[in-house]
């Protein structure tokens, strides 16, 4: 099983980075919302942890892995987890 399925599945913790300007990051936030295993932050608040996983653009869900972390970068591409 990949890390995007078991992040689906519960398994793993996601952060979701989003910005107050990010136009695409609401539909981001509310299709994830059915995750309990998903934190949303800020990421022009918190830089410190934007940096820490390279975050360049919003929306950007990192996903937590044992060992490795894996983006899943813009709205499409979240909207399809």
């Amino acid at each position: 099983m990949n890390l995007e399925e078991r992040f689906v599945n519960g398994e793993l913790e996601a952060i979701l980075f989003t910005t107050p300007t990010c136009s695409y990051c609401p539909a981001a936030k509310d299709h994830l919302s059915k995750f309990d295993n998903v934190t949303i932050e800020d990421a022009t608040k918190n830089r410190e942890l934007a940096a820490k996983y390279n975050i360049m653009s919003a929306p950007s869900l990192v996903i937590l892995g044992d060992d490795i972390e894996f983006k899943v970068v813009n709205k499409d591409s979240i909207m399809k987890l």
